[in-house]
């Protein structure tokens, strides 16, 4: 350790329970975002300045923001001193966002900034910002949303509220800080830490209390009481498991919001209890009773009230780490009671199962801080192995709401900063309960509730009924409470009903997309576009009767007919009747939703408008139902010229979409790929595969080279392509930017300029191509034969 790191003080038992998980990379961060209200007219570089001088301004008020972590793979690890802070390394302005995409964009960036690590960790405090602009048709931002995201060993989930409460306060009252100039801000001195959670709140641990623990924790399994049920607590923790943290975002606005808490009130309830309720209520529904007969989620409680004013520690504005939770065992009968009951009897059950919650929350804080499971922590004397040992071990609770309460959102009048949204959310915990319930609100406001878990640990999520959801408003008592929770479970379903579609449509629908493309339903292609239903994969489709046949008249001639029978093969061979050709090859039987569109200008738009690309045109054409070729049975019988204009007419009604005007933004465009001779084409006879990237890359299917002697000469280059179709953008950025020749000639012996004489503005197609430096002394010479 160098003189810059010097030590300001060992980790707590907490706080080394946070290093260690992160260590492991069991767990990233936690992240509370802020929705702020601009002053109006403020300019966006003022707003930056602005910006960053109240986060310098929070930095200095709050110590754990000012301090690294050392040794955080070791049990010594220990807050060190940073003497300098580089703003430019903590704070990242992110690109604006419409208002009707703002959730969508910062769930994205959630999960994103939920899965990665701290780095140089006793170099730089661990801690980050990003902000995220939301503008309006005038093109100024009107809000900013603010991420706050941090290591939970500076700061627990009320750390990050306080954070949000103090940077409004910055805000409204700018102070001069010293040693900040531009991007840095220099530390003259260590800061002075608050105490661990062991020095802050005097915890006592009774005689039985102890022993009960180290009896769950050490005593031999074959002398425990074996439980009637056992809880469904999700999938066993794996640490083998691929790290990616989903996060699904609820809103209640306002009026919901305090519609629903005057629900709970009536009920003597909070929200928390209510909410666990609500949770069990639709997964006993959804989850059959032989894998889940009893659930046990937990709540989080802050045990900020228990710190004696003496601490030394301001509470309601200081960053700590003073946090337990608590179990609610949901037993199998209130379980069966929610999976079998309807009406009253459900709207009863669900309240039951709510009063239960409120009434262990009530036993446990009446107990507070005695007795807690933190406690019991500074008897681990290394926390490493602590959680290696969990690995393959079942989990301790089905889920876990944590609830930060209501945030002071600031002045409702007046022009100036303002708070008007709160989010709440936190990794995937790879040895925690299976998922989170993240809730967060302003006072007398929006409530926002973020679901977060682990994409691959936690399937449940991805296939919860949705219907069941719309149940909720019949479980309360009056038609108010109805109208208020139907509308909350209506957002619930929004919530999940993208992960029920993507779950649909990959077992059973998997084809939906290319049918409805191949119909013209256009209504069905927007749904799925809706819930991100993807566009630029391949599909398997049974091929036509006359495929069928050409496969059977093709399979004989080459592995039956030899020598010199084949000299006498002719067009009028009849295959024997009993001659088995064997199926044909699923590889040569495919479609994109793109190539099934052709000549349907509103559904090609749509696709490309959803993501589907062009180099996904192509289909074997050879074995397929021939859509583009719909004048004849196959391209055996075929007119080569007619084929030949089919080909690119069917292209114009893709790439020309307004009168050959190239409507296909650059953006679509992807890396080319590139045939044998290395030139960029777009061939509607090799299959395409799509790879884990997204990068295309051709099929190497030797079944499809055996089974076929006949070479598609009608490979038509991407460029030409865009000539032929007027698209003139797509010219220039295949030449300028991909790096396609523009001197170059088909397997036909056509350049550019050829293709552009087809084109429907065929004038501009021409003075583009001649202004990108195809040459007109080039002559046509056809080598179809």
């Amino acid at each position: 350790m160098g003189p810059q790191a010097a030590v300001v003080r060992p980790c707590g038992n907490m706080e080394r329970y946070s290093t260690a998980r992160h260590s492991l990379g069991l767990y990233r961060c936690v992240s509370v975002t802020g929705r702020y209200a601009v002053p109006p007219g403020t300019e966006l570089e003022v707003l930056k300045t602005k910006l960053r001088e109240a986060v310098a301004q929070v930095v200095m008020e709050q110590p754990f923001l000012r301090v690294g972590i050392a040794n955080e793979d070791k049990q010594a690890a220990c807050y060190v001193y940073v003497p300098r802070i580089n703003f430019a390394e903590h704070i990242q302005w992110l690109s604006p966002s419409r208002p009707e995409a703002a959730d969508a964009v910062l769930c994205k960036h959630l999960s994103f900034q939920h899965d990665q690590l701290w780095l140089q960790l006793d170099q730089r405090p661990p801690w980050k910002i990003a902000v995220i602009p939301i503008e309006t048709s005038q093109g100024s931002p009107s809000e900013i949303e603010v991420v706050f995201s941090f290591h939970h060993a500076i700061g627990d989930g009320t750390s990050g509220s306080i954070f949000l409460d103090r940077l409004l306060n910055a805000l409204l009252n700018p102070a001069i800080i010293s040693g900040l100039a531009a991007d840095q801000l220099e530390l003259s001195e260590p800061p002075i830490l608050p105490g661990p959670h062991e020095q802050l709140i005097n915890g006592r641990i009774s005689w039985p209390y102890f022993l009960w623990e180290l009896w769950g924790a050490f005593g031999p399994s074959w002398l425990k009481s074996k439980p009637d049920v056992i809880p469904w607590k999700g999938r066993a923790i794996d640490f083998s498991t691929p790290y990616q943290t989903n996060v699904q975002l609820l809103r209640l606005p306002a009026a919901i919001a305090t519609g629903l808490l005057a629900a709970a009130r009536a009920h003597s309830l909070t929200l928390t209890p209510l909410l666990h309720a609500l949770v069990a209520a639709s997964l006993s529904r959804h989850l059959p009773a032989s894998k889940a007969q009893a659930f046990e989620p937990c709540s989080a409680i802050s045990l900020r009230r228990y710190v004696p004013a003496t601490a030394g520690l301001d509470v309601d504005k200081e960053f700590s780490i003073l946090l337990t939770s608590t179990g609610h065992p949901i037993p199998k009968a209130s379980i069966a009671n929610l999976r079998e009951s309807s009406g009253q009897d459900l709207e009863q059950a669900i309240w039951g199962v709510a009063a239960s919650v409120k009434n262990d929350l009530k036993s446990r804080l009446a107990t507070l801080p005695h007795d807690d499971i933190t406690a019991m922590l500074k008897y681990v004397s290394n926390f490493h192995e602590f959680f290696t040992k969990k690995d393959h071990g079942e989990r301790g609770n089905s889920w876990e709401v944590s609830n930060l309460g209501a945030i002071n959102g600031g002045a409702t009048e007046g022009g100036l900063w303002k708070l008007n949204r709160a989010v709440f959310s936190q990794s995937a915990m790879t040895v925690g309960p299976g998922f989170a319930v993240n809730v967060a609100g302003i006072a007398g406001g929006e409530v926002t509730i973020t679901l977060t878990w682990n994409e691959d640990m936690n399937m449940t999520l991805d296939t919860l009924p949705s219907e069941l959801l719309l149940h909720i408003a019949t479980y309360f008592d009056t038609l108010e409470f109805d109208a208020v929770l139907t509308l909350v479970s209506r957002r619930l379903l929004d919530v999940f009903r993208p992960r029920l579609y993507h779950a649909a449509i990959s077992v059973d629908l998997p084809d939906i997309t290319v049918v409805a493309a191949a119909e013209g339903n256009l209504e069905t292609l927007k749904v799925a576009a809706t819930y991100g239903a993807q566009f630029q994969g391949k599909y398997p489709l049974s091929p036509m009767g006359c495929v069928a046949d050409d496969w059977r008249l093709e399979h004989y001639r080459i592995h039956q007919m030899e020598g010199d029978t084949l000299i006498g093969w002719g067009p009028n061979a009849v295959v024997p009747d009993d001659y088995d050709a064997g199926p044909i090859t699923q590889e040569a039987c495919w479609a994109t939703p793109l190539a099934m569109a052709a000549m349907q200008t509103s559904i090609a738009r749509l696709l490309l408008a959803s993501g589907a690309s062009y180099h996904n045109v192509r289909m074997p054409n050879r074995f397929h139902k021939y859509p583009l070729f719909s004048m004849v049975g196959s391209p055996n019988n075929a007119n080569r010229d007619e084929l030949v204009i089919s080909y690119y007419e069917m292209k114009r009604g893709i790439f020309g979409l307004d009168e050959g005007n190239g409507l296909v933004d650059q953006g679509d465009f992807g890396p080319q790929e590139e045939d044998g001779d290395g030139d960029a084409s777009i061939s509607p006879s090799i299959p395409l595969l799509q790879t884990t990237d997204s990068t295309p890359e051709l099929a190497e299917t030797e079944d499809l080279v055996e089974m076929v002697s006949y070479v598609d000469p009608y490979s038509v280059p991407a460029l030409y392509t865009a000539a032929s179709s007027g698209a003139k953008a797509i010219m220039t950025y295949l030449v300028k930017n991909v790096g396609v020749d523009i001197l170059s000639q088909d397997s036909h012996g056509g350049t550019v300029l050829h293709y552009a004489a087809f084109a429907p503005q065929h004038s501009n197609a021409l003075n583009k191509a001649l202004s990108l430096g195809a040459d007109p002394r080039v002559e046509f010479s056809c080598t179809m034969d």
